[in-house]
């Protein structure tokens, strides 16, 4: 693609921008973290692997969104999610009638947020498991899955989008990056695939300290977590989606190991005492299933254990 621009670029925001970068796109990474992006605008961005390799992709940065001209191509929106709304209206004067905006953050209800801002008909909702952490400004570790070339991204249509070349191009670039990626066309099986492979474990590993493995090795918090799950699919099946629940669960737990010592971005979140994106998880999940009549004991406790745990800050 020509031009893609990734709004929110964190530390899986700087992952896909950089791979995206490295396979020759015309990348510009935006974030409000002025120490991050000035570090990558001045020394190019260091993307490291768990095995300790690594190598410096040169790509634009800048914290200041104003500065950018349009027109993007794509709009890849990686902020948190309680930032959706405003950081997308900053992005605004880089949109044209062929502007692809593509999402794969947690929780539910960022393509909304986006078609809200933007009016756009050309969203992209889906699911990633690109693993990445922040090492220091300028430099992001991916996962070994996306090392290995083993991260699956998967997007789908959202509101009135067709599927057309442009979409296409969207999930090829992907590929060619190295981040293997597929066209899905039921959307909403997608984002709450991803809610109940994020919505879970991350609060989970947040209210423990836990990285990924130790939750895994943790057969009490593993029960907790398979009844957030069971709450999730029983939410969706009453808003009318359909997810294969053994397979979803199956997919969950290998996407987990393949993890491994990696911490979710949520447990880094409360570590370091900053916001986190749990109403967009739990808290949604309680709220979409009060209204269809749905019990969800173990989503609201988790999401008020959460909440607790920011107040603290």
């Amino acid at each position: 693609m020509k031009r893609i621009v990734v709004l929110g670029s964190g530390a899986m925001g700087s992952v896909m921008g950089g791979l995206l970068a490295a396979a020759g796109n015309d990348v510009t990474l935006v974030d409000i973290d002025r120490d991050h992006m000035n570090a990558i605008a001045a020394h190019g961005l260091t993307l490291t692997t768990p095995d300790g390799d690594e190598r410096v992709v040169q790509v634009a940065a800048t914290a200041d969104a104003s500065s950018l001209s349009g027109p993007a191509e794509l709009v890849l929106v990686m902020t948190k999610t309680f930032t959706t709304s405003r950081a997308v209206a900053s992005l605004a004067h880089v949109s044209s009638a062929g502007t692809w905006w593509a999402t794969a953050q947690n929780g539910l209800g960022n393509g909304e947020r986006i078609a809200a801002e933007t009016s756009s008909r050309q969203i992209l909702s889906g699911t990633t498991t690109v693993g990445a952490a922040l090492i220091e400004p300028g430099v992001a570790e991916m996962s070994a899955a996306v090392a290995a070339g083993k991260s699956i991204t998967r997007f789908g249509p959202f509101g009135e989008a067709e599927v057309d070349e442009g979409a296409r191009e969207v999930v090829d670039a992907f590929s060619r990056a190295g981040m293997k990626a597929e066209l899905d066309l039921n959307v909403d099986a997608l984002i709450w695939t991803k809610l109940c492979m994020a919505g879970t474990a991350a609060p989970l590993s947040a209210l423990a300290g836990y990285t990924i493995a130790d939750l895994m090795a943790d057969e009490k918090l593993m029960a907790t977590w398979h009844e957030l799950l069971n709450e999730d699919f029983e939410v969706a099946a009453a808003a009318g989606v359909e997810l294969d629940r053994d397979a979803v669960t199956a997919m969950a737990l290998e996407t987990y190991r393949s993890l491994g010592s990696h911490s979710a971005s949520m447990a880094i979140d409360t570590a370091e005492r900053r916001p986190t994106e749990i109403d967009a998880m739990c808290g949604e999940v309680g709220r979409r299933g009060a209204r269809l009549g749905v019990a969800t004991p173990v989503n609201a406790t988790v999401n008020a254990l959460i909440l607790a745990l920011e107040s603290t800050y």
